[in-house]
């Protein structure tokens, strides 16, 4: 059961990818100039990764027997520094439509981690199990429905653009 900790990040690559299948002619094609961006998406990426790899160096300092407890919390912090550096770097030579989805479901696992670096530091913190319980879900329900809404406007998108090309 613990192992299924380590497998929650795949989750926005799990749903891009059946949302790929659908779209993978259109997905295909060169992304054009207009629709790209990359500057803006950049800053971006790069404040949060800078958020991801603080917390990767703060919580790798720490004392080798506190480490053991916070784990998860390195991990997920390790995770959110390498994708927000993927997608960082996928900005520079995306080209395809299909980029722009990687880097967006980059984007969403990174963000994700980042959250649950926090709450892997909650569940071994010595504060009230109503509390972190509460404030966990609330930020994991806050995670899901900015997710939902940017899937849902991407894919009403991409659907109205690939209705167009036919």
């Amino acid at each position: 059961m613990k192992y299924l900790f380590y497998m929650i990040p795949s989750i926005p690559f799990i749903i891009r990818f059946i949302f790929v299948c659908f779209l993978k002619e259109y997905l295909s094609q060169i992304l054009p100039e207009t629709e790209n961006d990359r500057s803006e998406i950049r800053s971006y990426v790069l404040t949060l990764s800078g958020f991801s790899f603080t917390a990767l160096v703060a919580l790798s300092i720490l004392e080798p027997n506190i480490q053991q407890n916070i784990q998860f919390s390195i991990y997920y912090a390790f995770l959110s520094f390498l994708f927000y550096l993927f997608a960082l770097n996928l900005q520079g030579y995306k080209n395809k439509r299909w980029h722009d989805v990687l880097s967006d479901t980059l984007l969403e696992s990174a963000s994700l981690c980042l959250i649950l670096t926090v709450i892997g530091l909650l569940f071994v913190s010595n504060l009230n199990s109503y509390f972190v319980y509460g404030i966990s879900a609330f930020a994991i329900i806050i995670w899901l429905i900015d997710f939902i809404i940017r899937l849902n406007i991407q894919i009403n998108h991409l659907s109205e653009k690939d209705t167009k090309n036919e």
